[in-house]
């Protein structure tokens, strides 16, 4: 029951580091395209896809014409994110619960502390 309790409290914490990170990617989202706002560039459209990674800028010029500016870093990011972390952190639980298993139940001390029982030093 407690390693029941325990892979819960893991997968718990697993599922509110995603949704915070899926939080703040989901929020910065329009800020790099207005980073890059400049005096000949009007509106901005930002278009993104997660697979394959991709995040674009698209820029309506002065004279009519549309720039677009790619973000590679921002869409390897957001795939790592939104792709790569459930999979790599149930991994790495079930490798830390496996190596917990292989290890066995920690001794209990039923009479007091190892320096009671004669295990301590000096």
């Amino acid at each position: 029951m407690r390693t029941l309790g325990i892979i819960a409290l893991v997968a718990l914490v697993g599922l509110f580091v995603w949704a915070i990170a899926l939080f703040s990617i989901g929020r910065t989202g329009e800020d790099v395209c207005l980073n890059d706002m400049t005096a000949d560039r009007g509106g901005s459209i930002s278009s993104a896809s997660v697979f394959p990674p991709r995040y674009e800028c698209r820029y309506q010029l002065d004279d009519g014409s549309t720039e677009v500016v790619s973000h590679p870093i921002r869409a390897w990011t957001t795939f790592a994110t939104v792709a790569l972390f459930p999979p790599a952190y149930l991994i790495g639980a079930l490798i830390l619960w496996r190596t917990s298993i292989r290890r066995g139940p920690r001794p209990k001390y039923s009479h007091g502390s190892p320096d009671q029982l004669g295990g301590g030093g000096g």
